[in-house]
């Protein structure tokens, strides 16, 4: 991450009092001043004191960001965290999709996750229509790994909730929902200036970011494909700049077609 930001985002972690003046980061449901609020659905699910999942971690952010600037909103951390979280995670993502993995960070309690997968294909599939760089797809009309690692350099990568409630696969509340957005995340917004926006999420993460980003404005979406790999994109004016937003199912969805969502966002920048 640049010096700049990476001070933008610790003193605005500071300002909210997620971290202390001696830098050390505190639990989030106990120094949010919605933290009652959002926590209220959920008090058996909070993360233990003793553990990092409950602080703040701030965005991944490559170091091309600035030729792209195309921000990934995903949801929030399936308990995990800490302030270099997303860091690690891109770190180990990289090497399992260079081996020839998809399914990521898999262990005997988890499954694993095809988020960081998904995300570099579709980040590729953006970047590419930018021309940033040239890739084939493989056979089954995936990107290849070296496409979807290089992609990394080029987005940030943050969630729309900080919290990571324990079990039933880390869901948030509604009051999660309701808050964080606008307390967090659009803060988190203005420090990173994207002129493109990737929800990943076409039913509540989609909802509460198009609230979240339009304040005044009504967001119209255009429906780009059909059945469970359709995505939505729309375009917002912010002090007069365009920001283009698409929505695609979140990775964890069932049903989905990766490869047919690729050909449909890059349909989406045909209009």
């Amino acid at each position: 991450m640049p010096e700049r930001l990476d001070s933008e985002f610790l003193k605005l972690y500071t300002d909210l009092g997620f971290i202390s003046g001696d830098r050390q980061c505190r639990l989030l449901y106990k120094s949010c001043k919605f933290g009652d609020k959002c926590w209220a659905e959920a008090i058996n699910r909070k993360p233990e004191d003793s553990i990092e999942q409950g602080r703040i971690y701030r965005p991944w952010v490559g170091s091309e960001y600035d030729n792209l600037k195309l921000l990934v909103i995903g949801i929030n951390m399936n308990e995990y965290g800490e302030y270099d979280a997303m860091y690690k995670l891109a770190e180990t993502a990289a090497d399992q999709i260079r081996r020839g993995y998809r399914r990521l960070f898999r262990n005997k309690n988890y499954k694993g996750s095809t988020l960081w997968h998904r995300m570099g294909c579709y980040a590729a599939a953006i970047a590419n229509e930018y021309r940033l760089f040239q890739f084939e797809c493989m056979p089954d009309g995936y990107p290849a790994p070296d496409a979807i690692i290089a992609s990394y350099k080029y987005i940030a990568f943050t969630n729309h909730i900080k919290c990571s409630p324990r079990d039933e696969r880390s869901k948030p509340t509604d009051g999660m929902w309701q808050y964080c957005g606008g307390h967090v995340l659009l803060r988190e917004l203005n420090i990173l200036r994207p002129s493109i926006i990737l929800i990943l999420g076409i039913s509540k993460n989609q909802w509460s970011s198009g609230i979240m980003l339009g304040q005044s404005q009504n967001i119209a979406w255009q429906i780009v494909g059909a059945g469970r790999s359709r995505i939505s994109a729309s375009n917002l004016l912010n002090d007069g700049i365009r920001i283009k937003i698409l929505a695609v199912p979140h990775p964890s969805a069932i049903g989905q077609n990766v490869p047919q969502i690729i050909k449909n966002l890059k349909a989406s920048f045909g209009e």
